[in-house]
């Protein structure tokens, strides 16, 4: 803002008055200082759609809207969609296809960036193609069968999901970065795409599924591979996967397959890999190059048989731990 010959982050010139607890973005306002003293700090463009920057410095949440990926909005306005598309429930239906579910009572495209709001309870059944996807907590996604979802990311623009997210039976592709801070639940489906994506809640396989495509895939939470029968998750396409969390392959024969044809696919280990099935091969080598790198801790927790791991590349750095509690672990 500029005032004369005055230029200024939020202020150009304070004649009277005094300034607390404000703020402004530094990028856009292409401004690095402000009148108004110290209650006024600039922030980068990321900081100023951060709740947290608001509500350290006492801003009410029944004044402001505050919400992640967005400005603050008076809560008297909080009607307005401040995404390109937002879930507002119109037609009182929780089918996405529905255009009176939407503002402007249009369905998302291509090159929209999807806000769902902390009540919204969302289902995907047909095919859609759209920027980015952004999800509060409290919200529920599910892309069931006869839907498919591709995050194309365009832009740089990247996707953060806090509510709950359900792939059945269908794809769902990231192009972009994702962060899901919620519980992932993936049967008979695939998660994947060129886009890194992390996954900090808990991260249930219950079905048949695959993670497919170049992009990496990072787990913070626990991770559940297994249901009822025999159940395997399948990493292709070149995926190299980060647990960081606890990685658990479950009872009734469960595993992990790597198959990449010429691609090479890793599991890098910096958390806790339990092996609980009594597969006897719970990771196994189908095809191209598999590579099981050990920085954490690796535990075989099964009936007294013998599990192997062959065909895959193993490091055991300095920092992993390979502890049997039952049988053997080749």
């Amino acid at each position: 803002m500029s005032s004369l010959n005055n230029s200024g982050g939020l202020v150009g010139q304070l004649a009277s008055g005094s300034v607390t607890n404000s703020f402004w973005d530094t990028q856009t306002s292409n401004q690095s200082t402000s009148a108004g003293g110290a209650g006024v700090t600039g922030k980068t463009s990321a900081q100023m759609q951060d709740p947290a920057t608001f509500t350290s410095a006492g801003w009410s949440t029944s004044v402001w809207k505050l919400e992640s990926g967005t400005l603050p909005t008076l809560q008297g306005l909080a009607s307005q969609c401040s995404f390109d598309v937002c879930w507002d429930g119109g037609a009182a239906t929780t089918n996405w296809a529905d255009a009176a579910n939407w503002t402007g009572n249009i369905v998302p495209t291509s090159g929209k960036l999807v806000y769902l709001g902390s009540t919204a309870t969302v289902a995907l059944n047909s095919i859609a193609t759209i920027k980015g996807l952004r999800t509060e907590a409290g919200s529920s996604l599910s892309i069931i069968p006869g839907g498919m979802l591709t995050v194309s990311g365009s832009g740089g623009t990247a996707s953060s999901l806090g509510g709950s997210l359900t792939v059945q039976g269908t794809v769902l592709d990231f192009q972009g970065a994702a962060a899901l801070n919620g519980n992932v639940t993936l049967s008979n489906a695939a998660l994947g795409g060129a886009g890194a994506i992390t996954i900090t809640g808990a991260f249930n396989v219950t079905l048949d599924g695959t993670l497919n495509g170049s992009g990496s895939l990072t787990t913070q939470g626990l991770t559940t591979v297994g249901g009822a029968g025999s159940r395997t998750l399948t990493v292709t396409g070149g995926k190299t996967w980060t647990n960081q969390g606890t990685l658990r392959i479950q009872s009734s024969n469960d595993r992990i397959a790597f198959s990449g044809g010429g691609q090479t696919n890793t599991l890098r280990n910096t958390g806790t890999l339990i092996f609980a099935s009594p597969a006897g091969d719970p990771l196994q080598m189908v095809s191209g190059t598999a590579v099981l790198e050990n920085q954490g801790v690796i535990e075989k927790i099964t009936n007294n048989n013998t599990q192997k791991i062959v065909g895959f590349s193993v490091t055991n750095a300095s920092t992993g731990t390979i502890d049997v509690k039952a049988g053997t672990l080749e």
